[in-house]
């Protein structure tokens, strides 16, 4: 009860593919997975139907070379049909062995993880999206780690003060400072804290020996769960 428990909140299941006869079954979860009815027998080659065919002949690939040399195997699935219950689904597997050192079973555990994938791809594609519209402003822009440490900074850095992000970490940014402005820029060295902005006017030297003066501004990210920066 508590394994089909574990197989419904994790949103997986596992089948078990015995070759001597080529019986194969699923566990309740799998059939979930699949959105079959569990009164159904398991059918390997309807499986293989319902998701893209390179996956198909990729799995059967891992499959037969697992079997061969006796190891584990890892692939990750794509359902054909949009209407598919799990689109996307990692599968870990293993070969039991028998006493005379044959294969006799391939188990293969299966993840739904369509929601993580498609998370990640939508912060991919924000995170290009955020870069281009960085690189592209007009304001320098820079992302800070712990330490103060340059995470990121725009095209603008080099564009207004002709310094590249190496330069900057290699003299650290008060170098840059005009001397008669170090106060004021010192100002934006401590952490903001939360919903705070902090804001100063200085003079920056340019890499030409010039001096520009910028306005400033830092704010932090915290950690909406346990408040760290």
């Amino acid at each position: 009860v508590q394994f089909a428990l574990a197989e419904r909140a994790a949103r997986f299941g596992y089948w078990r593919l015995r070759l001597s006869d080529n019986h194969l079954t699923w566990s309740p979860g799998m059939y979930r997975l699949l959105g079959v009815d569990p009164n159904e027998k398991a059918d390997n080659g309807w499986l293989l139907s319902q998701i893209r065919d390179e996956d198909g002949a990729m799995i059967m690939e891992k499959v037969a070379t697992a079997i061969k040399t006796r190891s584990a195997f890892h692939y990750r699935s794509h359902a054909k049909e949009p209407s598919a219950v799990a689109q996307i689904v990692d599968t870990h597997g293993e070969v039991e062995i028998g006493r005379d050192g044959r294969v006799i079973t391939v188990i293969g555990v299966c993840h739904d993880v369509t929601e993580q994938v498609n998370a990640e791809t939508d912060r991919a594609e924000a995170e290009a999206k955020y870069r281009l519209m960085t690189e592209q402003a007009s304001d320098i822009i820079m992302l800070h780690g712990p330490g103060g440490r340059v995470l990121f900074a725009s095209n603008a850095l080099h564009r207004v003060l002709g310094i590249t992000q190496n330069e900057l970490e290699s003299h650290g940014f008060m170098a840059f400072v005009h001397p008669e402005d170090i106060d004021a820029a010192a100002k934006l060295q401590s952490l903001p804290s939360p919903g705070q902005t902090l804001t100063a006017s200085y003079r920056v030297r340019h890499n030409e020996g010039h001096y520009i003066w910028i306005e400033a501004s830092t704010c932090a990210v915290y950690d909406p769960d346990t408040g760290s920066f």
